[in-house]
């Protein structure tokens, strides 16, 4: 097994394609691989995409998309800096360390296992750099544990699958295959022609009346007139929160029945703001919508 591990490692680096300087993808990525047990085998398929607040804190839904029915399934929320990734389980809303690329050798570190309650301690084994000029990316491998090592590559996250720490227990095992950043293939261990799974993640711009499936519509008026038309196509009560670009809350609005609502925004200076559109009491955003203001 060991040297098999190896082998695998060496060939994915080989074809590893530069993704991101972050040190763990947040938006448009998608990943594809597989997991293997005692059950069988699984693939999984896994995206980041939109946005979701969290004890005040923006962060990114990561959803596991079923391969047979493309039913999807809230799985985390992820926020990325330069060096370090965070996560948070559903339904909590204290958040635990997902990656850390500023890790030496020798470093120890303990870390929190994302499907369930329970930790790990991994010991850095090497650090390396791959890729040349612009395009370089952090690999570290950690010791080997129940005869498996972990991987993390920056821009990409672990050879076991984003969300998995792959350290389960010795009779399982998991390998991420293929890694889109916004549709384009960036890392793959396979050949490509078998990186066949993408996720749309749309923004919708708002300069016209939009029809977003299924839930809102939205009827900007003239900058100037300061007020949004907003429809409310579904049958659920939602709310209603505005930001700015750098995702400061600006006005809220809550209470907002099936049916057409006139949103009063107030003086906002020219540039870019976000809509976010949710259910009450649930932090997943269901939609977005850009509003431009001209000057």
């Amino acid at each position: 097994m060991p040297q098999r591990i190896a082998l695998f490692l060496w060939i994915a680096l080989l074809s590893a394609r530069p993704a991101t300087g972050q040190s763990f993808p947040v938006q448009d990525a998608a990943w594809q691989g597989f997991r293997s047990n005692i059950a069988g085998l699984d693939t999984f398929r896994q995206v980041a995409c939109g946005d979701t607040l969290i004890a005040g804190r923006h962060y990114t839904p990561m959803l596991s998309i079923s391969p047979d029915s493309n039913d999807t399934t809230y799985l985390a929320a992820v926020r990325s800096t330069s060096v370090r990734s965070f996560f948070v389980r559903p339904g909590e809303t204290e958040e635990h360390l997902l990656y850390d690329f500023s890790l030496q050798a020798g470093d120890e570190i303990m870390l929190e296992y994302v499907e369930f309650s329970g930790s790990t301690q991994l010991k850095v084994a090497s650090v390396t750099t791959v890729g040349s000029g612009g395009q370089l990316r952090t690999v570290i491998n950690f010791v080997p544990t129940n005869g498996l090592q972990e991987t993390w590559i920056s821009g990409v996250g672990s050879l076991a699958g984003p969300l998995y720490r792959g350290l389960l227990n010795p009779s399982e095992y998991a390998e991420l295959q293929c890694f889109r950043l916004a549709d384009t293939l960036a890392y793959s261990s396979v050949d490509d022609v078998q990186c066949t799974f993408s996720f749309d993640c749309p923004v919708i711009v708002s300069k016209t009346m939009v029809e977003p499936p299924g839930q809102v519509q939205v009827f900007p008026t003239l900058p100037s007139d300061g007020r949004v038309w907003m429809v409310n196509t579904g049958n659920q009560v939602l709310s209603a929160t505005l930001v700015s670009a750098l995702g400061q809350p600006i006005r809220s609005w809550v209470g907002l029945s099936p049916g057409r609502h006139e949103l009063q925004l107030p003086d906002l200076s020219s540039g870019l703001y976000v809509l976010h559109l949710q259910e009450p009491n649930k932090n997943i955003y269901l939609q977005h919508f850009k509003l431009i203001i001209p000057r």
